[in-house]
């Protein structure tokens, strides 16, 4: 029986040792923007909870919406805009998110529970928010205001860099010319279309990076970008500021979704709810520069960010901006009109 006992005891270690060296790690894949995560909130988040993270990244939600397509089983979670979050709803791509696992879900903002692409958050948790505007060198730039016809004249010339998101930039052209920037009208698209192509001679190039570089070694004076860059560059060039145009521009919520195709769902809900601890959240923020979401992270944010009507804008910006829609079918209206300019 001693030998039997001994035999059993050695086979059970060889067993462990066994399941120890060979067993994999457990890991997820995670897709998402370049610099929007904290330095170390990746490895942090493997210590505490013995989970691996492999970060993808994108440069738009139809190149998201194009991989997730391609391979569904590939990734777990993912992070894209308020309106590629109801594409994805309304295809299937994305599953409805299981609350028991997001404990943290309760530090969500009200004013972020009812937007109109997933009202109650059945299916995404909100990450960031933001605006696209045009970041202005003040020494070169001297109006007060600003509107895509200020920038097609000739002084310009070679000094302004704009984002290469289509939906953004003629979006914000179709609002300069009175028009929704959801519009799934032919005619009001080219007219938009005709107006940036008389900016297109001022543009050094079409970026799909913030021009942080740029902005601060004076290369570029003005540059239509997402929000958050502005501060990035203010760190480093003073002269730098932040103009929404009178007729209004675009926000964005960008959220995390679950991959319906995902079979790590516990490990990623796990890395959802661990975003939303609030000196995490409140750590990305301090990074990246982003709005945040997350009500129980905003005495952790640095006050200089907090008080920043660029990232948290003042109420009289706010009434002025409008969502990026889903157009359906006349998303290839967009898309052709997007080619025409970039050829």
């Amino acid at each position: 029986m001693k030998i039997a006992g001994i035999l059993i005891l050695i086979i059970g270690i060889l067993g462990l040792g066994y399941f120890l060296i060979f067993k994999k790690p457990r890991e997820i894949t995670v897709l998402s923007w370049d610099n929007y995560i904290g330095k170390n909130t990746l490895g942090e988040f493997a210590k505490k909870t013995k989970i691996n993270v492999k970060y993808g990244l994108i440069k738009s939600n139809e190149e998201a919406l194009d991989k997730i397509k391609t391979d569904p089983e590939a990734y777990d979670v993912v992070v894209v805009s308020d309106y590629m979050v109801k594409i994805m709803k309304s295809e299937g791509l994305i599953q409805p998110l299981d609350r028991k696992f997001l404990t943290n879900l309760k530090n969500i903002s009200e004013d972020f529970k009812g937007a109109y692409y997933d009202s109650g958050l059945e299916f995404s948790v909100p990450y960031t928010f933001g605006t696209a505007g045009f970041a202005v060198n003040k020494k070169y730039y001297k109006e007060g205001t600003i509107s895509w016809k200020e920038l097609t004249k000739a002084k310009y010339k070679g000094k302004i860099i704009v984002m290469d998101n289509m939906r953004y930039v003629l979006g914000s052209v179709l609002l300069e010319l009175g028009y929704d920037p959801n519009t799934t009208s032919k005619d009001e698209i080219d007219k938009a279309v005709a107006l940036f192509k008389k900016v297109l001679p001022n543009i050094q190039r079409l970026n799909p990076d913030t021009p942080t570089d740029l902005m601060i070694d004076e290369k570029a004076w003005v540059t239509y970008d997402y929000s958050n860059g502005v501060l990035q560059m203010q760190a480093q060039n003073k002269n730098i500021g932040y103009l929404v145009p009178s007729y209004g521009a675009l926000k964005f919520v960008d959220s995390m979704v679950l991959i319906k195709g995902s079979k790590k769902n516990e490990e990623a809900l796990t890395y959802i709810n661990y975003i939303l601890e609030p000196e995490v959240s409140a750590g990305i923020t301090n990074q990246i520069h982003y709005g945040n979401p997350n009500g129980a992270a905003r005495s952790l944010i640095n006050p200089e960010i907090l008080s920043n009507p660029t990232v948290f804008n003042d109420s009289d910006t706010s009434k002025k901006l409008r969502f990026v829609e889903e157009v359906g079918d006349a998303l290839n209206l967009y898309n052709d009109a997007w080619e025409e300019i970039k050829l």
